[in-house]
């Protein structure tokens, strides 16, 4: 996550928050996230109006 948020300018709690909400999908193996680096991007771009997040 913090990768992801020097590449974007983008602070690493902030993107912590959106994964904990559901805001995009990510892959989970044990306790870590990796984010996948298109969804991401694409949600940086739309704001997240493509994706719905369902519980």
């Amino acid at each position: 996550m913090r990768m992801k948020g020097e590449h974007y300018r983008f602070p690493a709690f902030a993107i912590r928050t959106l994964v904990k909400r559901g805001a995009f999908l990510v892959i989970q193996v044990g306790n870590r996230m990796y984010i996948v680096r298109d969804v991401f991007a694409d949600y940086m771009q739309k704001g997240g109006e493509a994706f719905i997040a369902s519980h």
